[in-house]
Order: C-alpha cells, then structure tokens, then sequence
C-alpha cells in the first residue's frame, strides 16, 4: 500500500489510471509523500520510497510504501508533522494506492480499512474513515474539504496551521502483512 498527497485537478473515486495526467497549480503542498523523511511508522513497521508507481505533481519522484511486517497488531500507520498550511477554504487530497487482489483481500472487511488524519497535532485532528467496500485495486483518490467531508473531528484543529498527517491501513488480522509496493 502507497500513498502520494498533494492537490490537484477534480478527478473520481473511480479514477484509479496511473496515466491519468495531474496538473499543479496554484496548489500548497504539505507533503508530497516522496521521502520517508520525518515519517514515523508504528510497532516495528517501516517505510520505503516507491519510485515506479507513484501519482506526482512535476519534480517529485515517488511514494511511500507502508510495510507492514508487525504481526502483533492489526493497524499499520505513518504519521508526520508536515508543512503548516492554511485550510480556509481549501480541499484535502491523497492519492491511496492498493497493489492487486493479495493486498486489497488483506484489509479489514468491516468497520474501517483506512483512516486518514490532517490537523494541527496528534491530538487536534480532522478524520476520514474508508470502509472497505469504498475502495478498490489501483489508485484510490479521496478529496475532503477541510471543513466537511470528514468522518469527524477530535479536540479543536486550528484551521489555519494544519501540520500533522496521519494515515493508517487496518487488515483483517495481526498476521496480515505488506510488503513494498502493496
């Protein structure tokens, strides 16, 4: 499993092409997920760079992989204090990718199989949740407005300093692994 966030053009859910192409413009990026630098994995999970499939905006070269090797837990995630940027009036958006079949079969049939957070810290947070049936193989694109969208809120995120990403992929079993690239 991978991810590339940044914004872009309006695209939809189904939009899973790695053709398709991406114009930036106009845009503030607070991490374009091509570096593991200032990523934390959880439990003994790593984090590498995917530099052959990746969504990007021009000049950026990749997107990380989240592996999961920790069988003593079922929640694999990856947190980061980003850039601080300004919400107002601005839309979320990250570009999930699930590798085939093997790795989509891994995630949590019930409840939530992804969650997003995006606020000003760990404790101060917007959240997305994705059940699996809302996902797909290939790339999933989620947009979110900052101010709806979302799944909910906890504590109070300062909307004008949003610096802290949080994203993690629940599977159906501690035993349930990824390896780079899923």
């Amino acid at each position: 499993v991978s991810q590339s966030r940044y914004l872009h053009r309006t695209l939809t859910w189904t939009d899973t092409s790695l053709t398709t192409t991406i114009p930036i413009s106009g845009t503030e990026t607070g991490d374009d997920c091509s570096a593991t630098t200032g990523w934390t994995a959880s439990g003994t999970n790593t984090l590498s760079v995917n530099s052959t499939t990746y969504k990007s905006d021009a000049g950026t070269n990749g997107a990380l992989n989240l592996i999961k090797s920790d069988t003593t837990s079922a929640t694999i995630s990856a947190s980061k204090t980003t850039t601080s940027l300004n919400g107002t009036s601005k839309d979320f958006l990250i570009w999930v990718y699930i590798k085939d079949a093997t790795a989509y079969a891994k995630l949590k049939t019930s409840g939530t199989a992804i969650e997003i957070r995006f606020g000003s810290d760990n404790s101060n947070y917007y959240y997305y949740t994705a059940a699996y049936t809302t996902l797909a193989t290939g790339w999933n694109f989620i947009k979110l407005t900052i101010t709806s969208g979302w799944t909910g809120t906890t504590g109070t995120p300062t909307i004008t300093a949003l610096d802290y990403t949080y994203i993690a992929f629940i599977t159906n079993n501690s035993s349930d692994t990824f390896a780079a690239g899923d």
